[in-house]
């Protein structure tokens, strides 16, 4: 018995010196395959800043035909949607590449944006976009509520408190993530 689990120790050995060698260090490199994430998600980000840039452009150049205060201002709110939303991209972006590609180093360290220097774990990365989430929820309400003033004064009281109590929810949720932690 004594020689059987001898043998059975060896095998098992000879399997963790071959996974210490051949594969975990293989396996670790291809975390970095996530760097393709990062590219994706930061090419999100130019796009969406590259649209809220010609967005703002168009409003500023065509001013004159926003004479209705309600439709400049569901648009101004859509413009700040987008640059929001961009920077929720660029932060996961930041945020993955810290966490399974590199070490982010920025040229002067002091400058480095607080943020970035909360990211520690992936946990700390989703409380963040999803602050972000509820910012970009909220706006979205507020021009769901401009646009639709009108119906929402002849509707019920529970249809008008739907969005916000699935803001509150989210919040609420995020709080106590947040006091777990």
């Amino acid at each position: 018995m004594e020689k059987l689990n001898n043998t059975m120790g060896n095998n098992s050995n000879s399997t963790k010196n071959w996974m210490d060698k051949y594969f975990e260090p293989y396996f670790y490199r291809s975390m970095r395959i996530s760097i393709l994430a990062v590219a994706g998600t930061y090419l999100m980000a130019l796009i969406l800043f590259m649209k809220g840039i010609v967005k703002t452009w168009f409003l500023l150049t065509n001013i004159n035909e926003y004479i209705d205060l309600k439709r400049l201002k569901i648009e101004i709110i859509s413009i700040a949607d987008m640059f929001i939303f961009g920077l929720a991209m660029m932060i996961l972006a930041f945020g993955i590449y810290k966490l399974f590609v590199g070490k982010v180093k920025p040229v002067d360290q002091s400058k480095t944006p607080v943020w970035l220097q909360n990211i520690n774990d992936f946990g700390a990365l989703k409380i963040i976009i999803a602050k972000i989430v509820i910012l970009v929820l909220i706006l979205l309400f507020l021009e769901l509520i401009i646009e639709n003033f009108q119906r929402f004064q002849s509707s019920s009281l529970y249809e008008l408190l739907i969005i916000p109590a699935g803001v509150l929810l989210i919040a609420f949720a995020l709080k106590i993530i947040e006091k777990v932690k």
